[in-house]
């Protein structure tokens, strides 16, 4: 009930907020993991949902100014999708972002290495082939590690490709968003491909762009052993593989080990 959430709100230590329920789910289970094995407690944390990023301004406006009469003085963490903001405008687009909500509450901001948080596991190769490997077990972890760099390439070339299916499902995303979301007039869907690299791949990883992806490694993985019988991985059975078989901070995604720390630091 309202009593209960409004206890929820004091109690806690951060307030953190996150774009939707897929962000707040995984949040939520590698926390804990990484309790367990790091050994170090996570303060008491608050998760809120903004249900996406769209009329993003307002919402947080309402929000903080509500909450921060009856929660005085927290600390609150925005951790926001990256999107099609290029690499290289995101430290202005956090001070644009926290220019009209700073009066209310003590904000910070925090994008994740890739798309979304789904494609953060684009970010490590190596972290990667390990998690598929246990799905195909019978190719060593160096050919599959092989096979995603490969795919990389294959992706970068194709998003640079006006009429490839990539880039116009990412140009897509990209036009909506420029519609819809302040921030983007002095930004063009060529300065988000200019910054894509193989190397940064998970940048363009809308959901659609990462299916065909994990299609695309499946597809040569097969070919390689062609007595796999294996369906495809989805993002939510990467999740799965990834937390279930963490057991030590080495297992940790780089790129998760930042946002824990951004939290920590709080």
């Amino acid at each position: 009930g309202i009593v209960n959430d409004l206890d929820e709100w004091r109690t806690a230590q951060k307030i953190i907020l996150v774009e939707g329920e897929t962000d707040e789910s995984m949040l939520r289970l590698l926390l804990e993991k990484y309790e367990l094995v790091s050994g170090n407690r996570i303060p008491l944390t608050k998760f809120y949902r903004l249900i996406g990023i769209d009329k993003l301004y307002p919402k947080l406006e309402v929000l903080t100014r509500a909450m921060n009469d009856v929660i005085p003085n927290k600390k609150w963490l925005l951790i926001r999708d990256t999107d099609c903001i290029p690499i290289s405008k995101i430290e202005q687009q956090k001070r644009l972002f926290k220019n009209p909500i700073h009066r209310n509450v003590d904000l910070e901001i925090y994008y994740q290495d890739g798309y979304g948080i789904e494609s953060t596991y684009m970010t490590d190769k190596f972290l990667l082939a390990k998690i598929l490997y246990r799905h195909y077990s019978t190719i060593s972890i160096p050919m599959i590690e092989t096979v995603i760099e490969n795919v990389n390439r294959k992706f970068h070339a194709d998003v640079n490709d006006s009429t490839n299916q990539l880039y116009i499902e990412l140009k897509q995303h990209f036009d909506r968003q420029k519609d819809e979301r302040p921030g983007y007039e002095s930004i063009t869907f060529v300065d988000v491909i200019n910054e894509i690299s193989y190397a940064n791949i998970q940048y363009i990883m809308t959901k659609q762009i990462a299916k065909w992806y994990y299609e695309e490694i499946h597809t040569r993985l097969c070919t390689i052993d062609t007595s796999l019988t294996v369906p495809v991985l989805t993002p939510n059975d990467i999740e799965s593989l990834y937390i279930s078989n963490i057991n030590s901070l080495d297992d940790i995604y780089p790129a998760h080990l930042n946002m824990i720390d951004k939290i920590r630091q709080l």
